[in-house]
Protein backbone atom coordinates (compact mmCIF):
# COMPACT_ATOMS: atom_id res chain seq x y z
CA UNK A 1 0.00 0.00 0.00
CA UNK A 2 1.64 3.54 -1.20
CA UNK A 3 1.60 6.43 1.02
CA UNK A 4 -1.13 9.27 0.67
CA UNK A 5 0.80 12.74 0.01
CA UNK A 6 -0.95 14.88 2.22
CA UNK A 7 1.16 18.25 0.88
CA UNK A 8 -1.44 18.93 -1.23
CA UNK A 9 -4.38 18.76 0.53
CA UNK A 10 -2.65 20.88 3.21
CA UNK A 11 -2.02 23.76 0.14
CA UNK A 12 -5.51 23.50 -0.71
CA UNK A 13 -6.61 23.98 2.82
CA UNK A 14 -4.41 27.02 3.61
CA UNK A 15 -5.93 28.42 0.88
CA UNK A 16 -9.61 28.19 1.46
CA UNK A 17 -11.26 30.23 3.63
CA UNK A 18 -13.37 28.12 6.66
CA UNK A 19 -15.32 31.29 7.84
CA UNK A 20 -17.26 33.32 5.29
CA UNK A 21 -16.38 37.53 5.59
CA UNK A 22 -19.20 39.29 3.97
CA UNK A 23 -19.07 43.00 3.28
CA UNK A 24 -20.72 45.31 1.20
CA UNK A 25 -20.03 48.04 -2.10
CA UNK A 26 -19.73 51.71 -0.69
CA UNK A 27 -18.50 53.26 -3.74
CA UNK A 28 -17.62 52.62 -7.62
CA UNK A 29 -15.47 54.65 -9.74
CA UNK A 30 -14.44 53.82 -13.27
CA UNK A 31 -12.79 50.30 -12.74
CA UNK A 32 -12.14 51.04 -8.96
CA UNK A 33 -14.65 49.29 -6.36
CA UNK A 34 -14.69 50.46 -2.79
CA UNK A 35 -15.98 48.72 0.13
CA UNK A 36 -15.96 46.95 3.42
CA UNK A 37 -14.90 43.76 3.68
CA UNK A 38 -13.33 41.98 7.17
CA UNK A 39 -10.83 39.59 6.57
CA UNK A 40 -9.20 41.08 2.95
CA UNK A 41 -5.80 41.39 2.42
CA UNK A 42 -3.90 42.24 -0.95
CA UNK A 43 -4.15 39.52 -3.10
CA UNK A 44 -7.83 38.70 -2.15
CA UNK A 45 -10.27 37.11 -4.52
CA UNK A 46 -13.45 38.40 -3.64
CA UNK A 47 -16.85 37.77 -5.67
CA UNK A 48 -19.45 40.43 -5.52
CA UNK A 49 -23.14 40.25 -6.30
CA UNK A 50 -24.73 41.14 -9.52
CA UNK A 51 -28.42 40.74 -9.09
CA UNK A 52 -29.56 39.03 -12.21
CA UNK A 53 -26.07 38.53 -13.48
CA UNK A 54 -23.42 36.27 -13.02
CA UNK A 55 -21.11 37.36 -9.71
CA UNK A 56 -18.18 40.13 -10.41
CA UNK A 57 -14.79 38.09 -9.28
CA UNK A 58 -12.40 41.20 -8.00
CA UNK A 59 -8.51 41.52 -6.61
CA UNK A 60 -8.36 43.37 -3.48
CA UNK A 61 -5.49 46.03 -4.83
CA UNK A 62 -5.49 48.49 -1.24
CA UNK A 63 -6.73 49.79 1.30
CA UNK A 64 -8.33 53.41 2.04
CA UNK A 65 -9.89 54.84 5.04
CA UNK A 66 -10.89 51.22 6.58
CA UNK A 67 -12.18 50.38 3.29
CA UNK A 68 -11.07 47.64 0.38
CA UNK A 69 -10.39 48.96 -3.08
CA UNK A 70 -10.88 45.83 -5.44
CA UNK A 71 -10.27 45.87 -9.41
CA UNK A 72 -12.97 43.65 -11.47
CA UNK A 73 -11.20 40.24 -12.97
CA UNK A 74 -14.50 40.00 -15.02
CA UNK A 75 -16.83 41.90 -16.60
CA UNK A 76 -18.26 44.79 -14.03
CA UNK A 77 -22.20 45.30 -14.60
CA UNK A 78 -24.95 45.83 -12.77
CA UNK A 79 -23.20 46.32 -8.97
CA UNK A 80 -24.58 49.56 -6.97
CA UNK A 81 -24.09 50.72 -3.52
CA UNK A 82 -24.84 47.79 -0.94
CA UNK A 83 -24.44 44.89 -3.07
CA UNK A 84 -22.55 42.21 -1.26
CA UNK A 85 -19.34 41.32 -1.33
CA UNK A 86 -18.21 37.58 -0.16
CA UNK A 87 -14.40 36.76 0.64
CA UNK A 88 -13.68 33.60 -1.71
CA UNK A 89 -9.59 33.65 -1.23
CA UNK A 90 -7.22 35.31 0.89
CA UNK A 91 -4.59 34.42 -1.96
CA UNK A 92 -4.70 35.30 -5.53
CA UNK A 93 -4.13 32.00 -7.61
CA UNK A 94 -4.80 30.84 -10.95
CA UNK A 95 -5.19 26.34 -11.82
CA UNK A 96 -2.10 25.34 -13.80
CA UNK A 97 -0.84 22.03 -15.37
CA UNK A 98 -0.25 20.20 -18.63
CA UNK A 99 -4.31 20.15 -19.54
CA UNK A 100 -3.91 24.13 -20.08
CA UNK A 101 -1.09 23.63 -23.01
CA UNK A 102 -2.78 24.49 -26.67
CA UNK A 103 -5.55 26.18 -24.60
CA UNK A 104 -7.10 29.68 -24.69
CA UNK A 105 -7.91 31.00 -21.03
CA UNK A 106 -9.36 34.80 -19.46
CA UNK A 107 -7.76 36.08 -16.67
CA UNK A 108 -9.43 34.25 -13.74
CA UNK A 109 -8.28 31.00 -16.01
CA UNK A 110 -11.62 30.10 -17.50
CA UNK A 111 -11.78 28.26 -20.96
CA UNK A 112 -12.52 30.96 -23.76
CA UNK A 113 -11.80 28.26 -26.86
CA UNK A 114 -15.38 26.37 -26.62
CA UNK A 115 -13.23 22.89 -25.62
CA UNK A 116 -14.73 22.66 -22.44
CA UNK A 117 -13.31 22.59 -18.96
CA UNK A 118 -9.44 22.56 -19.13
CA UNK A 119 -9.09 19.89 -16.17
CA UNK A 120 -6.23 21.38 -14.19
CA UNK A 121 -6.40 21.03 -10.79
CA UNK A 122 -2.91 22.33 -9.17
CA UNK A 123 -2.73 25.92 -8.17
CA UNK A 124 -0.09 28.41 -8.31
CA UNK A 125 0.11 31.81 -6.55
CA UNK A 126 -0.09 34.59 -8.84
CA UNK A 127 2.73 36.31 -6.66
CA UNK A 128 5.37 35.03 -4.73
CA UNK A 129 8.88 35.59 -3.40
CA UNK A 130 11.56 36.13 -6.60
CA UNK A 131 15.18 35.44 -6.62
CA UNK A 132 17.28 38.28 -7.10
CA UNK A 133 18.54 38.39 -10.57
CA UNK A 134 22.13 38.95 -9.85
CA UNK A 135 22.33 35.31 -8.36
CA UNK A 136 21.06 33.65 -11.41
CA UNK A 137 23.86 32.40 -14.36
CA UNK A 138 24.33 34.60 -16.56
CA UNK A 139 22.83 33.90 -20.25
CA UNK A 140 25.96 32.50 -23.03
CA UNK A 141 23.88 30.94 -25.56
CA UNK A 142 20.96 32.69 -27.35
CA UNK A 143 17.62 31.93 -26.85
CA UNK A 144 14.79 30.81 -29.52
Amino acid sequence: MSAVDFEKYIRTLDRRILVKDIGKVTDVVGHLIEGYLPGAKLGSICEIASPGRPPIISEVIGFRDKKVLMMPLTELTAIGFGSRIELIRTTASIKVGRHLLGRVIDGVGMPMDNLGAHGASDEAYLYKNTCNPLDRAPINEPMD
